[in-house]
């Protein structure tokens, strides 16, 4: 199999699915976990500190909202409003609880520049997310 996207968060995924990352394929990954991989250089590399910010915004159960959102706005696949239209129909009633900070972390991740998802957690921990 092939992939045109991969998302990762440990080593271990790092290791089994990014040797199937096609040429110009997107491949973000959580630079908080993953220091010892070799990230090809035909791709297109989203190193996030996914850990560290959500665990410094005090969000870590969630952090897999930062990913998406960034997924989101670093491929212009999704908005915000398509990905919170999304929650409402495809999770389960009393998994709505979860919609508003999904929406309020996704919001952040979607106001925020490249740049500054890009960047060492100590600065991202100042933006808006």
């Amino acid at each position: 199999d092939r992939y045109t996207t991969v998302i990762v968060f440990d080593e271990e995924s790092f290791e089994r699915y990014v040797p199937n990352l096609e040429p110009g394929g997107w491949l973000f990954y959580n630079s908080s976990v993953i220091k010892n991989c070799k990230i090809p250089e035909n791709v297109k590399s989203v190193p996030l500190a996914v850990s560290e910010i959500a665990a410094l915004k005090g969000i870590s159960k969630v952090s897999n909202m930062l990913v998406l959102g960034a997924f989101a706005k670093f491929t212009g696949y999704f908005s915000l409003d398509e990905l919170v239209r999304g929650m409402e129909i495809y999770l389960p009633v009393w998994r709505h609880k979860l919609i508003p900070i999904n929406r309020q972390i996704l919001a952040g991740v979607f106001s925020s520049t490249e740049e500054e998802l890009l960047t060492p957690p100590e600065a991202f921990v100042k933006s808006t997310v």
